[in-house]
């Protein structure tokens, strides 16, 4: 993870290198307080899945908003993706 500085934003990357999903509970701690919402960008696919000129958006990104309650985010990782979560320090 990373704070960036001139977004005032937790940038938070993750992969779920595994086939199954998995749900986590994230802390933000050492901050005095968060945006009641986060932004969550998915890429996943199949392992064997790849773009080409004739389908290049067989893999591309998703992007969502979830909800942060308090200072904790609860993200599900789809198997096999990059997750990156970005939420606004207040």
């Amino acid at each position: 993870s990373v704070v960036d500085k001139n977004t005032k934003e937790i940038i938070i990357k993750v992969v779920n290198a595994s086939g199954q999903s998995q749900a986590y509970d994230l802390q933000f701690k050492g901050v005095s307080k968060v945006s009641k919402t986060a932004s969550l960008t998915v890429l996943k696919n199949e392992l064997t899945a790849m773009n080409s000129f004739q389908y290049p958006a067989t893999i591309k990104p998703v992007a969502s908003e979830i909800p942060v309650k308090g200072k904790t985010v609860n993200v599900s990782l789809a198997p096999y993706s990059l997750s990156v979560i970005k939420v606004k320090i207040l």
